[in-house]
């Protein structure tokens, strides 16, 4: 795997599902080299990976299997991958979950430092861990504006929370902190922007009525698919050579009101 202006070689994390999937058929599309990353490989990233191949004509998606959330294996992921070559990072992988909260107060704090630990580590720590392993060989690429990386966020996180996913909104938040930060850091050959979503994917549980009542809040009158934060990545990796620190929000005009 060569990588370059030809065939921009980049990780996907996350990349079997949802929004991740739609990423990475854009970038194969684009003609990249696609890296797919999941926790553990399942007919599902094995699927995608077969589709990408048949898409682009030729073998151009591998799949890189890491816990984010194990400090030791993430530590040998870097290791073993830091000098590329790389010319694209997105950040999508994340951990979400609904903070279900105990009656009492011990409960209720135990449960609140669990939950915002295990957000942290994966949503942001193990975001910042990767951009900054993979940025020496990232500042090698020779894109025009040099390397790229995409961070997933939340649209929620940048102002409009919701009732009960604060660990969850916490840790994206500090996500959008990491790409303020980086893209002052890594200037200039590496750019970092973000890309915040609002509902692209509803997850399977959510009853209608919950559905509806957010729809009604949508200026476009509907929510988004995961394509619509897919062509925004793609757009902010390969088509913005003079663009970092841009926080990207696609909501259909959610956050307006």
């Amino acid at each position: 795997m060569t990588g370059g202006t030809d065939r921009p070689r980049v990780l996907v994390t996350g990349a079997s599902r949802r929004v991740g999937r739609a990423i990475s058929l854009r970038l194969a599309r684009r003609g990249c080299e696609v890296v797919l990353h999941c926790r553990r490989r399942n007919d599902e990233i094995d699927a995608l990976r077969r589709e990408i191949e048949a898409v682009s004509g030729a073998p151009r998606a591998t799949v890189a299997e890491l816990d984010l959330g194990d400090p030791s294996a993430l530590e040998a992921f870097v290791r073993s991958h830091a000098d590329g070559p790389w010319d694209g990072l997105v950040l999508n992988a994340a951990s979400y979950a609904r903070f279900d909260a105990p009656d009492d107060a011990a409960s209720l704090a135990s449960a609140a430092l669990r939950d915002s630990q295990a957000h942290f580590r994966v949503n942001a720590a193990a975001s910042l861990a990767l951009s900054l392993g993979l940025s020496a060989a990232l500042a090698r690429s020779a894109r025009a504006g040099g390397g790229a990386i995409v961070a997933l966020g939340d649209m929620h996180s940048r102002g409009r929370p919701v009732r009960g996913f604060a660990p969850y909104l916490m840790s994206k938040a500090a996500l959008g902190q990491m790409v303020d930060s980086l893209a002052i850091e890594l200037a200039p050959r590496v750019r970092v922007n973000a890309v915040h979503p609002g509902v692209v994917a509803w997850p399977k549980d959510v009853p209608e009525q919950e559905r509806r009542a957010y729809e009604s809040r949508v200026p476009l009158g509907r929510s988004g698919a995961p394509d619509d934060a897919a062509g925004a990545v793609e757009w902010l990796l390969l088509d913005a050579p003079y663009l970092t620190g841009v926080h990207l929000i696609v909501d259909g005009g959610r956050s307006l009101r």
